[in-house]
């Protein structure tokens, strides 16, 4: 094909729905369905440059089978070329939106359609992001009575996942041998895991701090992320784990007299044994 002339190519039958695309190398550069009428198929194609174009003939529906024609013919004379430019590509996550932007040289409006539906889709020129990977957006524009259909062109960008952070809540008051609850929460609303960077200060499980033994305790709380989230900075939070209070609390008091012997008993609410000694020796 030659550079800067308008093709018509059509491609129809009367035993199923006819699809085919127009291929430039390995970009796919015009594609129809059912334009030229029923379920038949016709592109309007002037290419930037000179050479061969592949033309792949498929059905709409992967089962279906039957015999079909196929023509490629010069666009009528006289309409002026056009041609199509894209603005800055937009800035976009997955579940966001924005806004593209591509400009005919004639002034007629372009329409837009996703090479990429699993990553992006595109309504109007809004373009909505789907998971992360490279978006591809195609602009065409069919011209009109005074303009050819302008060659297709097409815009890629990198849509990536959302970023997350993760926050403590208060620390749990705990003791050697108590148990308390810590709690951090996701930007993104997933759930954290945590672990203890102290084993053998404290111990975690879910979100239950258990104490071991007096010291710093210090748990990590981790977000992995998902098909939306990236993984979040993990964070810490430390806290003083302090050995338990204990009271001692004497029973009756001997009835003792001078070279006599009596025993004396003292209960510790820890369940220890106390320790004893005289003041008054």
């Amino acid at each position: 094909m030659t550079a800067g002339e308008e093709y018509v190519i059509t491609m129809n039958s009367t035993d199923f729905d006819v699809y085919f695309y127009v291929l430039s190398g390995s970009d796919i550069v015009a594609f129809d369905d059912d334009s030229n009428g029923s379920y038949n198929a016709k592109v309007v194609y002037t290419p930037i440059n000179s050479g061969s174009l592949s033309l792949h003939a498929t059905s709409y529906h992967s089962s279906a089978t039957g015999s079909y024609t196929m023509e490629i013919a010069h666009a009528t004379a006289g309409k002026t070329a056009q041609t199509l430019s894209f603005g800055t590509a937009p800035t976009l996550t997955v579940g966001g939106t924005g806004v593209i932007s591509a400009t005919a040289s004639s002034g007629l409006s372009p329409v837009y359609s996703s090479v990429t539906p699993s990553v992006c889709t595109v309504a109007n020129a809004m373009v909505t992001g789907v998971s992360a990977g490279i978006c591809k957006i195609l602009a065409e524009q069919a011209g009109d009575d005074r303009y050819h259909a302008a060659p297709t062109v097409s815009q890629s960008f990198t849509l990536e996942k959302n970023t997350q952070t993760l926050s403590f809540g208060t620390a749990p008051t705990l003791t050697v041998g108590g148990t308390g609850g810590i709690s951090a929460t996701a930007s993104s609303g997933l759930s954290p895991v945590y672990s203890s960077v102290t084993p053998s200060v404290c111990t975690v499980a879910n979100a239950m701090v258990t104490g071991v033994s007096a010291g710093i305790c210090t748990i990590l709380a981790e977000q992995a992320g998902d098909d939306q989230y990236q993984a979040a900075p993990s964070v810490t939070q430390s806290f003083t784990l302090e050995k338990n209070t204990q009271t001692l609390s004497f029973g009756a008091a001997p009835t003792l007299t001078v070279g006599g012997t009596g025993g004396i008993s003292a209960t510790a609410s820890s369940g220890l044994s106390p320790v004893y000694s005289s003041v008054t020796p």
